[in-house]
Formats: structure tokens, sequence, C-alpha cells
């Protein structure tokens, strides 16, 4: 098989697929990708500290891990974390980002997908469409979806489509799709009548639950899964044809409790979008 993307920048994974004298596969298509991702779950943090929850096959894409002490992209090593808590340098914000993303986690995914993107022109295969993050469930969040926010943003082109890898049980390891808000918010034209329903995530199983537009009225707290759940149903009965949900996990929460709330909200929306405290205007 022809060196793939991946290989390129993860070159001690290279044996793990083996040499063939057919036509190249493309990045999209590598045989076996959802083996290698779980063996290097496995290696560097352990598939049972994600987050449980079922999702989608896991496919070939751009992979990180994010443990109590460091961020892997590949099997590489890019950026510490301290404590289990922040970005080592978190304070220090690459000045290209619009979202505000620690220096060392962008310049890690904007080295990344240079070399992805070189080895694409070499070997004629496609830039991968795919970001997938495996997080410890213990983390804050926060963490997770700054990763997504660096992915997004160094991606040269278009935007990849991001997902955020889950222990299935006896599914084994799989995927949930999901979206970033804007780095520098969201303007809505109100002829559309949008809701831009919000859960804030308080950390301790605490949400607060507001929307941008003016008819939701103020804001609603919940101290519980259970009282958000009513909340959002409540919502959902006023407003039927709404299918987005933003959660915003800028003052609090782990990736247990983010992935609670998208597994909460999933019968009425069904479509998420993470976010870091950017605003949703109506004009």
């Amino acid at each position: 098989m022809l060196k793939a993307i991946i290989f390129a920048f993860s070159m001690s994974l290279a044996t793990a697929t083996a040499a063939s004298s057919a036509a190249p596969e493309g990045f999209e298509e590598l045989e076996g990708f959802d083996a290698i991702v779980l063996n290097q779950v496995n290696e560097v943090l352990g598939v049972d500290r994600l987050p449980a929850g079922m999702g989608l096959p896991v496919e070939p894409g751009v992979y990180a891990v994010i443990t109590q002490d460091r961020l892997t992209i590949f099997d590489k090593a890019v950026a510490g974390i301290e404590g289990g808590r922040q970005f080592v340098g978190a304070d220090q914000v690459a000045s290209e980002s619009e979202s505000g993303c620690p220096l060392s986690v962008f310049d890690a995914f904007y080295l990344v997908w240079s070399r992805v993107v070189d080895e694409a022109r070499v070997s004629a295969l496609d830039i991968p469409t795919r970001v997938l993050l495996a997080a410890d469930a213990a983390l804050p969040a926060k963490l997770l979806v700054q990763t997504a926010y660096a992915a997004a943003e160094t991606r040269p082109m278009t935007t990849p489509n991001l997902y955020m890898l889950v222990n299935g049980g006896r599914a084994g390891l799989r995927a949930r799709p999901f979206f970033l808000l804007p780095p520098k918010g969201l303007l809505l034209p109100s002829g559309q009548r949008p809701l831009g329903l919000r859960v804030t995530m308080k950390g301790g199983d605490r949400f607060s639950v507001s929307a941008a537009s003016p008819k939701f009225g103020r804001v609603v707290e919940a101290a519980s899964g259970a009282e958000l759940l009513n909340i959002l149903q409540d919502v959902k009965k006023r407003n039927p044809g709404k299918e987005v949900l933003i959660i915003d996990v800028s003052e609090g929460g782990t990736v247990g409790d983010l992935l609670k709330v998208i597994t909460l909200a999933q019968e009425e929306f069904s479509r998420v979008v993470f976010a870091l405290g950017q605003n949703v205007v109506i004009g």
C-alpha cells in the first residue's frame, strides 16, 4: 500500500499496514484504520478512560488523544497538560487563532496539516476531511474543544468534519459528530426566526439554559441532568422545528459531562455545536 498521509507524521505506525502491488488506496479508504486508532488510544490512555456512549463507526482521519498530561497527534506528543487542567503555556495564545487557542496546540496542528498536505501532493492522495479526538472523560471539556478549534482553524481550505471518540463497549471505539461555533461568534438573520439554544456547563451537574432569541426569556438554571432534560423537552415542545443545541464549555464541566449533555439532548436536539463562550447574535 502506498504510504498514507497518516504515516508521514507517524512513521512508527507504518508497519501496521502491509505493502501492496495493487493500485494505491486513497486516505479515505484505508483498511484497518479503526484498529490503528484503538491501539493508539489504548497505548497512551486506555479506552476505558473515554466517556462511554454510542456513535458512528470510526473512519480515517487525523486523530489526537488528550490525556491527563499531554496531547498526542498520531503517535507524537505535541503539547503538555498541567495537572489535568490546562495546556502548558495556556496564557500564550496563537496570534493567528480567532478563537484564542493556546499557541502550542495551534502550532502543533498547523505543522501536522502542513505535513499532511505535502504528503498528499507527493502521493496524489486527498487531504483528510475528518479529525477524531479522544479525551480522558475526567478532563475539562474545555481542553477537548480548544483542541477541536485548533484542528479546525489550521486545516487549509475547508473546515474538517469533527468527531469525539467514545467507548462503545462491545461495539468498540465509536465516533460522535459535532460542530463548532465560528471562532468569533455567529450572526443569524432575524427573518429565519432562529432560536440559538445554549446549554452552558457549570460543572458538578449544574447547567444554565439560554437562547439568542429574545422570545426565550430569562436564563433557566438546572441542578441535575434530570432537570436539564425537563427544560430541553419543554423548549422542544414550544419550538418543534429546531434541532440545534449549542453546548458552551467555557465555564466548567468535564469531557464525560459533555457527552452526558449530548446524550440527554439527542432525542430533542440532534445537531450539537460546541462553543467556548462565543456569542450568537440575531440581527
